[in-house]
């Protein structure tokens, strides 16, 4: 089968803190077209990619909102941790200073729109749970291999299965295009996608790959 993000039970060493491990898979182009450019600087672009066996490790488990059950959680302070409001996140190896730890980092952002997209879906009724996640760091940071989007669109999945995939494919899709064009692209079933609309305009020099932003 094509590579893709698929949830599996974690081994039995790891099942006191964790529920699910996922591959978060490379991506490779296949080919990428610069078309128009548009007065702004902006490009419309064309791209094509497909999932590799390889990838980002990420393993995931719900927080009990029990107070009994969650007795070895100490509450987050709002302005001292906010991160810890939606999720308790950490990744390994621990020497990678590019890797943002805060409520930037690509997991971290689509668990709290998870939580948020469940929360405002069903008028707040619903008691999403928080989420321990680990992050196991293969792909180079910046190195055009999609690491950060892949990471996401895991970390998505991971969330709707443990909450008995109570978000359809669909909506899944559509939050994970508010994440990032290539974010709902990595959700893909067949790991592959082509991927169209407006690219930023960087010089040759430039050190950041070319991104889709809007797709």
């Amino acid at each position: 089968p094509p590579p893709r993000i698929q949830p599996r039970m974690v081994s039995a060493a790891s099942a006191s803190r964790f529920e699910l491990e996922l591959l978060a898979p490379a991506r490779l182009s296949l080919f990428l077209r610069i078309l128009r450019r548009h007065d702004d600087g902006f490009h419309d672009s064309a791209s094509l990619f497909q999932a590799v066996d390889v990838g980002d490790t990420l393993r995931l488990a719900r927080i009990p909102g029990d107070r009994s059950a969650a007795a070895g959680v100490v509450r987050p302070s709002r302005t001292a941790e906010p991160v810890k409001q939606n999720v308790e996140f950490s990744a390994s190896p621990a020497e990678l200073p590019q890797l943002p730890m805060d409520e930037t980092n690509s997991v971290v952002r689509a668990l709290t729109l998870y939580r948020k997209k469940l929360a405002a879906r069903d008028g707040g009724s619903f008691a999403v749970p928080r989420f321990r996640a680990h992050l196991v760091k293969r792909l180079p940071v910046g190195g055009g291999l999609g690491g950060a989007a892949s990471d996401a669109a895991a970390a998505l999945l991971g969330a709707n299965e443990l909450c008995g995939g109570l978000a359809s494919p669909a909506e899944l899709h559509a939050w994970g295009s508010e994440l990032g064009g290539d974010v709902a692209a990595f959700l893909s079933a067949s790991g592959a996608a082509l991927c169209t609309g407006r690219s930023p305009f960087l010089r040759a020099d430039a050190a950041a790959p070319l991104i889709i932003v809007d797709s």
